[in-house]
Parts: C-alpha cells; structure tokens; sequence
C-alpha cells in the first residue's frame, strides 16, 4: 500500500496540470453553404456564405437568403448591408429591392468591410497597390498605400483617431499594423519584429482595454496579435492552425481559427509568446476617385423555414483561454459562427441585455457583469434617453403608452431588449395664485407631481423637483391670460378703517378741545383704528422694500457636481459666489429679475419669477454661454447654447436595420464628420496645453483629470449621431412626457455622485470625497498633501474637454 501512494500522487498532479473539459449546448441550423460573416442587426442576423449569398434570419425558424451574381465574402451592417466580392468589387445590397448596387473599376479587389452609418472602409488592393476603398453614401474613394511596400489590406476598422488596418507587405517583414488619417494626408505603419517576419495578419479589431488586436494567419507562426499603438508594445500569442478573424466580447477577444475552434481569450490571463517594441513609419499616400456605382444587378429572392438541432459542443479551458470545438470557423457574430454547412448558435457566448421596469425604476444593464462594461443605451418611443454601463432610473411615466428598448451595441453587433410602459398618470393643479407687480403680474403655484408639465393661464409650464413653479406676465398681454386667484390687490378693509379712524379722530379732538371726557375715548379708537390700518398687510409692491424676499441657488454642473465659486449677478448687480455646495442665498424684490452665473469666461443666463421664498436649483454649463429657459430638461429648466437647444431625448438615433430604415437611401454624414473634426482639434489644443502646464509643474494628475472628461464628452460627441444631449446631472427622478423628459433631484446633496478620484489614479486620491467643481479646495487639499500641483493647471486641465464640446455643439447648431 506504501508504495502505491507516490504512483497514486503523481496521478493526481497529472489530473491537475491537464486543461478542464466541459460542454456547451448549442443550436445548429442546417442552410448549406459556409458561412463567412455572421452580423446581428436590428432585422435579424445576416451572415454571408460561400455559395454566393447572403442571408437573413429573422426568427427561430425564418430566413430569407438572396443569390449575388459573384461569390461573396466579407460584409458589414449598418444602415445598409455593405458586402464584398471574394477578391472582387465591392457592393451594396438593398434587401428591400432585392437589388444588389456593384462598383466593378478596372484591378479592385477587396476582400473585407467595416461600416458605419453612411460609410464603409473595403480592405484590399487595386491592382498591386495595396489600400483602403472608401464608400460615403455612393461615391467610393481608393487610397492608395503602396509607398509603405504595401501590396494588400486584409482588413480594417474605423475609430476616431483613424482607419486601423492589417496588411501585407512586399519586402520582409511581411505584415504590419497601420492606421491611416485621411484628413492629415499621411498613415502610420508598424512592421512586425524581423524575428517574425513571415507574420501575415488577417482580421483586426480595438479591444475595450484600447488595444488592437489581430490575427496572425500565416508565417513562421500563427495566433494572436496585441498591439499598443501610443507605445509601439507588441504581444504575440501562438494559438492554432489559421486564425483568420478578431472580436471583440466586452473585456475578452474571441480568435476564430478557420482549421479548428474558436478561442475566448482574456488578454490579461495570457502568457504571451513574444514581447517586443515597433517602430512608426510615416508615409503619404495616393486618393484615387472612382466615383459611383457602375451597375445595377437583380438578386435572387428565396425564403425557407429551418428547425435548429440543439448539440453539445466540448470545451478546454486553457490558462486565460477557453476552446469551443466548432470545426472551421470563419467569423463570428451575434453569438454566432460557422461551420461547412451549418450556422451554430453559441448561446452563452451571446451579450444578454436586460431590461426592467418595476415601481417607477428602470433598470438595464448587460451580462456576464464581468466582461461586458462598455454601456448599455436606453431608447424611450425610439428616442434615446439614457446611457452607463447600467442603467438604473427612477422614472415618472405620464399617461400614454411608452416602448422601451435596451441597446447594445460591440461595435459590429446590436443586441436589444424591449418592454411597454402604460400610465394614466395626468397631473393638475394644487393651487395657484397671481401676484401684481412693477410691470406685470406674478403668477405661482403648485402642481400635483413634481418635475411636470401643467397648463396655467393658457401657458404650459414645467415645474421644479418640488412641484413649484413661477412666471411672469407682462401688462400688454395680461388681459389674455385666464384669471386665477388673486393675492395683493388693495385691502378694503383696511381703506374702510382708515375712513373711519380720520373723523372720529377729528370729532375726538373737537371734543378734548371742549372738554369734554369723551374726546378721549375718540380719540383712543381712532389710534386703534389707524394702528389696525397699518398691520393690515399691504401690497407686495409696496412693502418689498422693507422685507425682500431670499432667493436660494443652488448651482450645479455636468458631470454633475456642485458649481463652486460662481459669480451671481441678479439685475446686472453682483450677488456673491456660491460656496462650496454650490449655494448662495440672494435677497430679492417681487417681481422678473434676470440671473446670470459666470465662471472661467462662460455664463448661463435666466431669468425668474419671485412672488415669494424660493429655492431654486439651476444648471451651469462650464466653458459655454447658456440661456435657461422654463421647459424640460433639468428642473424645469431647458437649455440652449446659441440656437441649439440641448435635447432630453435624442431621435435620429434609435438602432434599425436596413429593412427598416430603407437601404437605398444615402445619409450625408459630411457636415457631421466636419463637426466632430473641429471638436477634436479643439480638444488636441486642449490636451497639449494641459500635458504642457503638467510637465512645467512635473506632475501630472491634472493630465489624469482631463482625460477622465475628455473621454467623458468625446463619448457624447461621437457615439450619438450628432445629437446634441444633456450633459449628465445630479439626478434622483425623471418625468417623460411624449416628447420630452425633466430630471431633477429631490435630495440633491445625497443624489450628488462621491467620486473616488483615487480609483482613476493613486496620485489623484487626497481628492476623494472633495468636490472636484471647486478648484480652490482642490489645491488646497493637494498642496497639503506631498504632491507638487499647479493650481492653474488643474483648471486648464478640468475646462479643456469642456471647451470642446463647446466647439462641438456650436458646429452642429451653426
């Protein structure tokens, strides 16, 4: 038995060092043909196959596949179905029409695509030059890369920064990464280490840590590429026998080997192979303008139903890597990849977005939790109305019936959620009172559901995080307005004591001058009676003088934090600075008064209706002039910078597919591009001088603090189609309306969000719990602590990505 229990130990090491083996249930369709590009879009998932078609499925069961009169190879969906022939033109397929548009110039042969709305980037070559087709609406533009050596583009995708993009070379090393900025007029290009010269990378992809990843499909070696292109680091991992594609899956990387399985791969787990250093090369590069399509060809029609099989499919969990066996696949999408044959749905591989509505609190978010952090967007009647990496919403519905949908989108693939909301909810009056004063009448009074909209006086008003509201009705058009009950006219009674208090002071003292005893009892009642007279309360108009009213503000600002030390100026008079909370409390007369909030060269300007005490809470919007108007968007405020009104809910963005939203159509996305160029010239300006001011003052948490916002607002800016949101606010509760949401706080000092700046970076952690709007208590707490700061610097840093959605919006509104 003793000697048995070293064999029985060295058995149990081995059983521990062996990879773990499950299994995985899948669905399997049977629709012949192999299946290249699997896309999940809001028709369905269209995928390509080898058979020279590209198919639709729309259901558990129903697909429609169209016949293309050349073999197919890569595709892309966005607001059109962006196709491209096995080494060949490239092509749109409008799915509607049953037409297929062909752009078929002398030499082009592509091979893969990446779009966007209104744009798509073919990857490929004309002739032997190498290079990037760009399609905008129907005009297709060649760039053409060979002065780099370049001899093909395997495949491409499209940030803000640039094109990035695989390529083959004609000299060893025979691959690299580029990244290709048609606007400078130049590209980058990384060549791979000498030591792996062979490496020739197909499919490429920007991982969420903001690395790119490739696969390496020939060479020396094959597997997987990560690459920092800020630092020229390269990480190569060996993994199986022809990797052709890349994907991104939340914080993971899927690699498709088209020989033998597909790998989920998390970077951070992985004992890369090869560490190594690139250099940059800059080159020009040629445009070559081929123009519009060049024909038009009819595609084959045909519609079947087919049951899916439900299988189980083995998988290895390696260190970092898990291994699906599924047999040569291709791409993948949507949960989906392919085999010869057959189209397999990997369900635990598939994002589920989740989306409750439950006593007035929405919530949405995506799982596994622990891959997917990228956000979650929230659609209200297809109109956008929130977006973070979960969503969680205290929402008023008004009556009407509401469609919510929960969107998420991995660059490639969108992945939705819906349910209905149907409310009966329809607010009225508590009371409401008028005011007379110099010019006009105030006019007052309480609804019965904070942060709602309310008919008064034949005018719609939206009231505060309270219920309250307040307007002012100049003389000239008061007679138009309905009577409500009024308050501050001149009291009668007061008038009638008045009459009778002067003769019988009179006849009192006819008396006394006589006299007689009882002048003097006259003439105590007509004290009394005159002392009545002036406690009787008399007309606002009158007595504000004597006892003003208190305004209290209390200011606040995207990313919604308090606005500390804001300039108030009430009537063109200097009120004070808020504090550190953002507060200020401001005598103040009856009557219209005009408010206006400066800080660091921006001002947002409104005006209010005071016909008593008041607390108000206000936006302010950093490195912008605002106008503040009654209506929805934060406490019953709207706002517009110049003529554009920032929206609460954002149309033109809802995610459709091009069954729905009619591929023929060509979006003009130009004026859009050139808006988001003159935002992120603005924001390069911006960067430099604040890692300038950082590396005078040789720290560089301020460094930290503007890429933290600009990231922030680039999100804004880019993600949503040019829409012009509200920046995030303090927020507890929102009330929609059909076509308009007001969000405010009922517990303001507790909804305001307690960053932890130490979590962003260790040098920034003296600021936590602080309030990062107020910059004098910022360096303060940062010259106490053992760190060199720049008070200046940290402003510039802070007001820098403001500064560029300023460029932004005033673009889209010019």
């Amino acid at each position: 038995m003793s000697a048995g229990k070293p064999i029985l130990g060295l058995l149990f090491i081995i059983l521990l060092s062996l990879p773990a083996v499950s299994s995985s249930k899948v669905a399997v369709w049977w629709i012949g043909g192999a299946v290249l590009h699997p896309r999940l879009s809001p028709d369905g998932l269209y995928f390509t196959d080898f058979d020279g078609r590209v198919g639709l499925k729309t259901n558990e069961t129903h697909f429609i596949f169209w016949r293309l009169p050349f073999m197919v190879n890569g595709m892309s969906v966005s607001d059109r179905v962006y196709v491209s022939a096995n080494l060949g033109p490239p092509a749109v397929l409008d799915p509607q029409g049953d037409v297929v548009y062909i752009w078929d110039y002398p030499g082009v042969s592509f091979v893969h695509v990446f779009a966007v709305p209104g744009r798509a980037y073919y990857a490929g070559k004309i002739n032997e030059s190498g290079g990037i087709g760009v399609l905008t609406g129907n005009d297709l533009v060649f760039y053409d890369l060979s002065s780099a050596g370049i001899v093909k583009v395997y495949d491409t995708y499209a940030t803000p920064e640039g094109i990035y993009f695989t390529a083959e070379l004609k000299e060893s090393p025979r691959g690299g990464i580029g990244i290709l900025q048609p606007e400078n007029g130049t590209f980058h290009l990384w060549r791979f280490p000498s030591d792996y010269s062979s490496l020739i990378p197909d499919g490429i992809v920007l991982g969420h840590d903001g690395l790119l990843y490739a696969a390496i499909m020939e060479g020396d070696a094959v597997g997987l590429v990560r690459f920092s292109p800020e630092n020229g680091s390269f990480f190569f991992k060996e993994l199986g026998e022809r990797p052709l594609h890349v994907k991104a899956f939340g914080n993971r990387i899927l690699l498709m080997d088209s020989r033998g399985f597909l790998a989920l791969t998390d970077p951070s787990g992985v004992l890369w192979t090869l560490n190594a250093t690139l250099k940059s090369e800059v080159h020009s590069f040629n445009t070559v303008s081929l123009g519009s399509p060049t024909g038009v060809k009819n595609a084959t029609r045909e519609e079947r139903e087919i049951r899916p099989e439900y299988v189980d499919v083995n998988k290895e969990h390696l260190d970092g890597i898990v291994l699906y066996d599924v047999d040569e696949t291709h791409d993948f999408g949507g949960g989906y990849v392919g085999q010869p044959g057959t189209l397999v749905l990997i369900d635990e591989l598939r994002p589920k977005v989740h989306l409750l509505y439950e006593n007035g609190t929405v919530r949405a978010w995506v799982t596994p939790e622990e891959i997917f952090t990228a956000p979650v967007f929230l659609y209200v009647n297809e109109k956008l109305v929130r977006w973070g990496e979960e969503i969680v919403w205290n929402a008023t519905f008004l009556a009407g019936r509401y469609n919510l949908t929960a969107v998420y989108f991995d660059g490639e693939d969108v992945y939705m959620n819906t349910t209905t909301v149907v409310s009966d909810l329809r607010p009225g009056l508590v009371w409401s009172r008028s005011l007379k004063v110099e010019g006009g009448t105030v006019i007052y009074g309480m609804a019965s559901h904070p942060g709602v909209s309310v008919n008064v006086s034949g005018r719609t008003v939206w009231t505060d995080g309270k219920g309250y509201f307040s307007f002012f009705v100049a003389n000239a058009t008061e007679t138009e307005t309905t009577p409500v009950e009024k308050e501050g006219e001149p009291n009668h009674w007061s008038i009638a004591l008045l009459i009778f208090a002067v003769p019988i002071g009179v006849a009192g003292a006819v008396l006394i001058g006589r006299k007689e005893r009882k002048g003097y009892a006259l003439l105590i009642t007509a004290l009394i009676l005159a002392a009545l007279y002036f406690t009787v309360s008399k007309a606002p108009g009158e007595a504000g003088e004597e006892k003003p009213l208190t305004l209290s503000l209390v200011v606040v600002m995207p990313p919604g934090f308090y606005a500390s030390n804001v300039t108030v100026i009430v009537d063109g008079e200097s009120a004070g600075r808020t504090n550190s909370t953002g507060m200020l409390e401001v005598p103040i007369d009856y009557g219209l008064h005009e408010i206006r909030l400066l800080s660091g060269g921006a001002e947002t300007r409104f005006e209010v209706a005071m016909a008593e005490n008041r607390t108000l809470v206000v936006p302010f919007f950093p490195g912008v002039n605002a106008t503040l108007t009654n209506g929805p968007g934060y406490a019953g405020f709207s706002a517009s910078i110049g003529s554009v009104t920032l929206s609460s809910m954002h149309s033109g963005t809802y995610p459709t597919g091009p069954m729905g939203s009619g591929a023929t159509e060509e979006l003009d996305s130009g004026r859009c591009d050139v808006c988001k160029l003159k935002a992120a010239m603005v924001g390069a300006v911006e960067g430099e001088a604040c890692k300038l001011c950082c590396l005078q003052s040789k720290n560089f948490g301020p460094a930290v603090v503007f890429n933290y916002y600009f990231h922030l607002v680039w999100a804004a800016i880019e993600r949503f189609d040019c829409i012009i949101p509200w920046p995030p606010m303090p927020e507890t509760n929102s009330v929609v309306g059909g076509a308009a949401i007001n969000s405010y706080a009922d517990d303001l000092e507790n909804s305001l969000p307690k960053p932890g700046w130490g979590s962003i970076h260790p040098c920034l952690s003296p600021l936590d719990g602080l309030d990062p709007a107020d910059p004098s208590t910022i360096c303060s707490a940062l010259e106490c602590a053992d760190i060199k700061f720049d008070c200046n610097c940290y402003v510039t840093c802070f007001l820098g990505p403001f500064k560029m959605w300023d460029a932004f919006i005033k673009c889209v509104g010019g």
